[in-house]
C-alpha cells in the first residue's frame, strides 16, 4: 500500500512489489459466470432459501414487454452455481420493493411490498400474505425493483418486525407466528419539499421518511426510536415493541441541517457558505451511547471548498442523553466523494471510517480537460484507543477516474472493503481499471493493510459501484458479485460474475 513517507509517495515502488506479488501468489478468487434472460439494472441478492450454507443468488429484471421478473440461480451440490437460471419467477406488476428476512425453519426469504399488502414469498409455498398495510411505496421505479429496509427488530428480540413508512407515519408490527400483528402508527411523518417548477406555477410536492434509528438510548434495555427532525433528536421510548405518541425532544449543542442539494448548489452564491448535516447515529467509540457523526462542507468559493467529518460523543445524563458541543476527533479533507465508509475495520469493536477525497480546484479540472483523468485519494482513518481518528490516515492510496467530457460518463474503479480470507479484519479491494483487481489484506498493527497485494485479472464493471460484497458459499470469507452496466461492452449486462473468495 502506497504511503506518505517523508512527503513522497512511493509509486514506483509499488508497482514493482504488486507485480512480483501478484506473479507469486495464488489466486485469491475463483471465478463463475451467471447468465441472464434479461438486463440486470441492479444488484443481485444473495439469500439463504434453503438450509444449505451456500446462498442462492437471486436478480430481479424485465422482460422485454416491462413485466418484473425473478431469476435464482440456486447451489448445486457439487459448490458452485449453474450458469443459467434455476428458474425464472413472474412477479405481480403490483409488487413495488422487496426486503430479505426470516422464514418458518431458520431460512431466509424474500418479502414483496405492495401498496396495501406484504408478501412472503418462498420457493416451496410460493406467495403468502403477511400483513395488510399501507406505505409511503406505492410505484415500481421502470427497470427495477428497489430493495427497502422495512423488516428491523424493534423489541430486540432477535426476530425481525415489520417497520414500515408512510406519508403519516410509520407502520409497526411485531413478528407473530409467521406473520405480523396488526401495525401500530408511530406518528413521525414523511418529511415534505416544496420545489418550484420554473414552467409551471404551481409548487411541486416530493415526500420521503425521515430515517428512523432504533436503539436503546433512554438506558431501559428497551429499543427507542430516534429522529432528528427540526435540528433536534426525538426520542420516542419503546416498550415490548410499542412505541410512545409523544417525543422527549432533546436539543442539541449544534445546528444541523440538510446537506447541499444539487439545486441549491447551482443557485446560491457559494462564497462563505457552511452547511452541516448528520451522516450517522452510531455508537462509534464502543462504549454503549450513540454518537452522531457529522460533516461540514465549507464553501469559499466554487473551487475551495473544504469538508469536515466530526464525532461528537454521547454520553449519559439520568435516563436520556446528551452531546458535546465540541467534536471529540475530527477528520478533515478536500472535498469527500460520495459517501463515507464506516465499519470496523481492524476489529477492535470501534468504528473506523475510509473515505475518498479529491482536490477539487481548478487543477483538477485542467487536468480533467487535458487528460481526462481526475486522482481521487482513498484513506482509512482508524479509531485508537484514546477514542480519536488517527491523522494522518494509515493508508493513504490514489485511484484514477476516467472523465468523458464528450459523453459525460464517470468510469470510477472498484474500491471496497471486504473480508476475503475470514480472519475478522477487512481486507482493501482496488480495480486496475478493468482488467485487474488488487487484494491488500488487513493486518494488525500501524498498518491497516499489507503493503504487497495479491492480483487477480477479471473483467471489472466501468463503474466499480456495481459490486456487491457477500458471503456466497457460507464459508466465513467474504465474495464479490459483479454486474455490468452502460459503460460496459453490449451484452454484458446480460450477465452476473461471482468471484469466490479462496
Amino acid at each position: 500500500m502506497s504511503r506518505l513517507g517523508g512527503g513522497v509517495r512511493i509509486c514506483a515502488a509499488l508497482a514493482a512489489v504488486t507485480a512480483a506479488a501478484g506473479a507469486v501468489r495464488a489466486a485469491p478468487f475463483e471465478e463463475q459466470v451467471l447468465r441472464l434472460p434479461f438486463a440486470v439494472a441492479q444488484d443481485p441478492v444473495p439469500v439463504r432459501l434453503s438450509s444449505k450454507a451456500q446462498r442462492d443468488i437471486a436478480v430481479f429484471g424485465e422482460d422485454e414487454r416491462g413485466h418484473l421478473r425473478m431469476a435464482i440461480f440456486s447451489p448445486l451440490a457439487a459448490g458452485g452455481w449453474p450458469s443459467e437460471p434455476t428458474r425464472v419467477v413472474a412477479l405481480p406488476d403490483d409488487v413495488v420493493a422487496y426486503d430479505v428476512g426470516e422464514a418458518p425453519g431458520g431460512v431466509e426469504a424474500f418479502y414483496f411490498l405492495t401498496p396495501r399488502t406484504v408478501v412472503r414469498w418462498e420457493p416451496e409455498k410460493g406467495a403468502v400474505r403477511v400483513a395488510e398495510a399501507t406505505s409511503i411505496h406505492r410505484a415500481r421505479p421502470p427497470g427495477s425493483l428497489p430493495e427497502v429496509d422495512f423488516l428491523r427488530d424493534v423489541d430486540g428480540d432477535g426476530d425481525l418486525d415489520l417497520f414500515l413508512p408512510d406519508f403519516d407515519g410509520d407502520r409497526v408490527a411485531r413478528a407473530a407466528g409467521g406473520a405480523f400483528e396488526s401495525p401500530a402508527l408511530l406518528p413521525i411523518p414523511a418529511d415534505v419539499q416544496r420545489s418550484q417548477d420554473r414552467w409551471s406555477s404551481s409548487p411541486r410536492l416530493s415526500y420521503s421518511p425521515l430515517k428512523v434509528e432504533l436503539r436503546d438510548v433512554t438506558f431501559d434495555g428497551q429499543i427507542d426510536a430516534v429522529v432528528l427532525q427540526k435540528g433536534e433528536l426525538r426520542i420516542y421510548p419503546g416498550r415490548a415493541g410499542r412505541f410512545a405518541d409523544t417525543p422527549v425532544r432533546v436539543t442539541l449543542p449544534m445546528e444541523l441541517g440538510e446537506p447541499p442539494g444539487r439545486d441549491e448548489m447551482s443557485e446560491v452564491d457559494q462564497r462563505n457558505h457552511t452547511w452541516t448535516y448528520l451522516l450517522r447515529i452510531d455508537d462509534f467509540d464502543g462504549d454503549g451511547v450513540v454518537d452522531l457523526f457529522t460533516q461540514t462542507v465549507r464553501s469559499a468559493g466554487v473551487f475551495d471548498k473544504r469538508h469536515t467529518l466530526a464525532l461528537h460523543r454521547g454520553r449519559r445524563e439520568g435516563a436520556s442523553i446528551a452531546f458535546s458541543a465540541e467534536p471529540s476527533t475530527r477528520i478533515e479533507s478536500t472535498v469527500v466523494v460520495g459517501e463515507p465508509v464506516i465499519e470496523d475495520i481492524d476489529r477492535d469493536g470501534k468504528l473506523d471510517v475510509a473515505l475518498g477525497s479529491v482536490d477539487f480546484g481548478l487543477g483538477a479540472l485542467v487536468s480533467a480537460l487535458l487528460t481526462g483523468t481526475i486522482d481521487v485519494d482513498l484513506s482509512v482513518h482508524r479509531m485508537g484507543p484514546d477514542a480519536r481518528f488517527e491523522e494522518p490516515p494509515s493508508v493513504r492510496e490514489e485511484v484514477t477516474i476516467g472523465v468523458d467530457l464528450t459523453s459525460g460518463r464517470t468510469k470510477i474503479p472498484l474500491a471496497q472493503l471486504a473480508d476475503v480470507d475470514g480472519d475478522g479484519r477487512k481486507d482493501l479491494l482496488i480495480g486496475e481499471g478493468t482488467t485487474a483487481i488488487r487484494v491488500y489484506r488487513g493486518t494488525e498493527g500501524e498498518r491497516s493493510f499489507a503493503a504487497a497485494p495479491s492480483r487477480y485479472e477479471t473483467a471489472l464493471p466501468g463503474n466499480g459501484g456495481l459490486a456487491k460484497i457477500a458471503d456466497l458459499d457460507g464459508d466465513g470469507r467474504e465474495d464479490v458479485l459483479l454486474r455490468y452496466g452502460k459503460l460496459d461492452e453490449p451484452g454484458l449486462d446480460r450477465t452476473v460474475r461471482a468471484l469466490v473468495s479462496r
